[in-house]
């Protein structure tokens, strides 16, 4: 054989391999895409659960609950590490940060009540006790909440 008949022979197979490739191509990418929307929905769907946890608790009343998120995530089928490092990705903060700012929405919510005082406010959002509570709303926003009462004009 020739050294060109060598080389167009190479070239030919050099194309028709770029051929598979390029064929693939799109196949990766629609991986990519169906991985992205997979881990965007386990997440909306982690955030969503620890929403209605929450809330769950909070209508309750009950401060004797504590709100754990690894066995939230593992009662929806996903792996609690797989959970939080998805939840991380697509938030761009953990679960445990989303539902301290869940409970933050709340207090501030029910703050604006006056009829509600402060120690059902702490047992609502599932505080054991008011100075709990109190410490942790100063730090959310750089006042306690009865200050945070008294300048919101309840």
């Amino acid at each position: 054989m020739s050294f060109t008949k060598a080389k167009l022979k190479a070239q030919i197979v050099l194309f028709e391999l770029l051929e598979v490739l390029v064929d693939i191509q799109p196949v990766q990418t629609e991986i990519r895409t169906n991985q992205s929307m997979t881990t965007a929905k386990y997440a909306k769907e982690i955030a969503e659960a620890i929403k209605r946890a929450f809330k769950k608790n909070c209508t309750q009343g009950n401060s004797d609950y504590t709100l754990h998120i690894q066995p939230i995530i593992a009662s929806l089928g996903i792996s609690p590490n797989y959970g939080l490092e998805v939840f991380q990705k697509i938030y761009k903060m953990s679960p445990r940060t989303y539902l301290s700012d869940l409970k933050l929405q709340e207090a501030k919510i029910l703050l604006q009540q006056p009829r509600i005082s402060l120690n059902e406010i702490s047992n609502r959002l599932g505080y054991k006790n008011l100075s709990h509570f109190s410490r942790q709303f100063k730090r959310w926003t750089g006042i306690n909440p009865s200050d945070y009462r008294k300048n919101n004009g309840v």
